[in-house]
């Protein structure tokens, strides 16, 4: 079975949108075509306050109270482009593969070639086994990336891979270090190993110089901020983040057709299924 899982990624703080459109999309259908074209230049000349066809305030894209060439010119310089979801999770896997199978940069950079044109930021899981190639595969496509590890009770794995992931971000691979994934949720290793293991990179970070680079780790609302003996030291650290985020903000009309598009994308480079895991937000937390 293919699998090729992603998901909606939010890891900056304050108003981030969950979909980045493009410049001249007058029509609102996530993508700047001939009918956008078409629009402006029906529309062509048209002021604020005028009678013009109906939707005419939509091609005023500059937006200036008038259409003009201005308004062609960025339909056609915005001419192909499409709507772009802020992140998507990825998983290079294929027919007959799991973790912590091996894989191949190139098959990375075939899977990641189906996602690229719909996503801003990318988000891996583990840094070892071939994964610690996504980030540079991602970036020669244009993408932000949110470098994962994988962090567990073995603790020459996790070294492995922090120690990848710190070599990659010397390289300036890495926009937002991630230590583990649902760890607490899953009981991988301890909370206190957790957070061992988040000050390490921080450590690491901070002794070459790459001290901007944020580090998070995505965990469950319902097990970081449950409140109990073991968490309540860390629970002001975590409250300083936990207002930043929207939790029930609904999603953008258009997410649903481009998380379809991506998966027949998928479809279509495959003989097998696939396999979707969506999630809505990922946790940015500062230890």
């Amino acid at each position: 079975m293919l699998v090729l899982a992603f998901a909606l990624l939010v890891v900056i703080p304050g108003t981030v949108s969950a979909l980045s459109r493009p410049a001249g999309d007058v029509n609102d259908n996530c993508g700047v075509d001939i009918m956008d074209l078409a629009k402006v230049g029906l529309c062509y000349g048209c002021g604020c306050g005028q009678q013009c066809w109906e939707g005419c305030e939509r091609a005023d894209v500059r937006p200036d109270c008038i259409i003009s060439i201005f308004d062609l010119a960025t339909v056609g310089l915005g001419y192909g482009g499409r709507c772009r979801i802020f992140g998507l999770d990825f998983s290079p896997y294929i027919n007959g593969q799991k973790p912590p199978d091996p894989v191949t940069e190139a098959q990375i950079r075939e899977r990641l070639g189906i996602v690229a044109p719909y996503a801003q930021w990318v988000r891996s899981y583990a840094a070892t086994n071939g994964l610690e190639r996504i980030p540079y595969a991602a970036k020669d496509m244009g993408l932000k990336v949110a470098m994962g590890t994988w962090i567990d009770n073995v603790d020459v794995t996790n070294d492995q891979e922090i120690a990848n992931m710190i070599a990659a971000a010397g390289d300036g691979m890495v926009d937002i270090a991630v230590v583990g994934n649902e760890v607490i949720q899953g009981r991988f290793t301890s909370k206190d190993k957790l957070v061992y293991n988040i000050n390490k990179v921080k450590q690491e970070l901070q002794s070459r110089n790459l001290s901007h680079i944020p580090v998070t780790t995505p965990e469950a609302y319902e097990f970081l901020f449950r409140r109990n003996a073991s968490t309540r030291k860390r629970d002001k650290r975590h409250d300083s983040h936990k207002s930043s985020y929207r939790e029930h903000e609904r999603p953008h009309p258009h997410i649903a057709p481009l998380l379809l598009r991506i998966t027949m994308a998928a479809i279509r480079r495959s003989d097998g299924n696939v396999f979707l895991d969506t999630f809505l937000t990922i946790l940015k937390l500062h230890f």
